[in-house]
Order: structure tokens, then sequence, then C-alpha cells
């Protein structure tokens, strides 16, 4: 027992070094390259007054290389929209597949970009809120960019995907009403894009007026409202059918032509 004893005082007087060795080592380095660091509960409302400085090397040893995935097209970093405000999100939008779904997994790709959909329409809707509390800042202007960078390259590209190798084969099923429909979306959600990119364009060009919200929100708010719509249908109903109708040599066919047609590699074997 005694033993015992000693052994656990040991290891909390080790412990205790420890950590003040470390303290002082972070506090060091703190004082040489600018690091902000507090050891304390944050409101959430404060998180966005952070910041944190560090040396250009530093802050690219510190971001590991992030995998492309199969719907972006850029990636970037929004700053906080307005004061106490927590950053809006980081956007990666991607053209290339990443490990968790490749273009030898086409079901699993395309619920990929749904994702991606989602958080780009949260942006928007974000984007939204801050327009009427700061309006167009910088940081407006560069979310608005990477919402109409989203809608103009990887969306289109997604859709196309869906009209040659989800809705075909829907119609072989006998399930063409269900094809007509998402055919018909997106016909709509080309349409209702247009509107939208004007608004986000005029945010974009710092030209935004604030009488123009109100409209402007009832659009994207209907944008939003078609998009998640559209995506329960596939993923509930249309992606299920289809992928479970086709066979392996199928399934590696479709990934094939959606690489090839976005300018890729096809797969191999």
């Amino acid at each position: 027992m005694r033993v015992d004893r000693w052994f656990a005082a040991k290891r909390r007087c080790a412990s205790t070094s420890m950590r003040a060795k470390v303290a002082g080592a972070l506090a060091g380095a703190g004082e040489r390259v600018g690091v902000f660091m507090a050891v304390k509960t944050v409101d959430v409302r404060d998180v966005a007054s952070l910041r944190i400085a560090r040396p250009p090397d530093i802050a690219r040893r510190s971001q590991p290389a992030r995998p492309v995935g199969p719907c972006a097209v850029a990636r970037r970093t929004h700053r906080p929209l307005g004061r106490g405000k927590i950053p809006v999100m980081t956007a990666s939008v991607t053209l290339h597949p990443g490990p968790g779904a490749g273009f030898d997994e086409p079901f699993e790709m395309l619920e990929a970009c749904h994702q991606r959909v989602h958080r780009m329409l949260g942006l928007m809707e974000r984007l939204a809120a801050h327009l009427r509390q700061t309006g167009a800042d910088a940081s407006a202007q560069q979310a608005a960019l990477d919402v109409m960078r989203y809608f103009d390259l990887a969306a289109p590209a997604h859709h196309e995907d869906e009209e040659r190798h989800v809705l075909p084969r829907l119609r072989l099923g006998r399930q063409a009403a269900l094809a007509d429909r998402l055919h018909a979306e997106h016909a709509l959600m080309s349409t209702t894009w247009s509107g939208v990119r004007a608004d986000l364009q005029r945010v974009a060009a710092a030209s935004w007026q604030a009488a123009e919200l109100d409209a402007a929100t009832a659009r994207w708010q209907a944008m939003a409202a078609l998009y998640r719509a559209h995506i329960v249908a596939e993923e509930s109903a249309a992606y299920p059918a289809v992928n479970g109708a086709i066979d392996a040599a199928e399934r590696r066919a479709m990934g094939d032509e959606m690489a090839r047609r976005r300018g890729l590699p096809g797969l191999r074997g």
C-alpha cells in the first residue's frame, strides 16, 4: 500500500512538473510569435473576437493537405460575418474524388455532393441574416462569390450525373413519374438559380441595396426548400432503386463516365 501511494504521489509530481514546463514553453512561444492563449470558458459570442496570429511558415505547416472530393471547385475559409458572430463556415467545394467517396462508388459520391449542397444553402441563409445586420461588407462579398462558384460549376455537373445515369434507369424500372419529377425540378432549379445569382452578384459587387433584402430572402428560401425536398426524394427513393437494380460492372461504367466528363482519368480495370 505504501509503495502504491509513493508511485501515485510521484506521478502527480511528474504531471504537475510537466504541465508547468509545457505552460512555460507555450508562454515563451506566445511571446515570440504572438500566439494568444487563454484557458477559460468563453461565450460563443466571444469566439469571433479571438485572434491567433501565426507566422506564415507555421500557418502553412499546421494546415494538412485536404483531399478534394467529387463536387468541389474551390476552398475558402470565411471570416466572421459581423461583430460577435461565429465564423460562417469553411466552404470546401471540390471536383475530384476524396477518400470517403470516389467515382468507383458513384452513389456515395452523389450523396457527398448533396452534403455540400446543404452546406452551401446554409451559407446562403446565414448570408441573408448577415446582410440584414451588417450589410454587404467584405465577408458577405466573399460568401456570395463562394455560393456562386458552387452553383455555377459543381451543381450543374451533379445534375448532369443524375440526368445521364439515374433518371433513365428509373424509367426502365417503371418509375417514370419519379424520373419526370426530378427532371422538372432540375429545370426549375436552373431557373430559380438565375434569380438568386443576380442577387448574389450585387452583393459580391458591393452594389447591394438594403431595400432588396426581403424579396431576395424569399428567393433564397424558395431555392433552399426546392433543393432540400429534391435531395430527400433522390436519397430515399431514386438512388436506392437504381443502385439496387444495377450490377458492379454497370456501377463502374457509371463512375467511369462521370470521371471522364470532368476531364479526369477513367477507372482502371
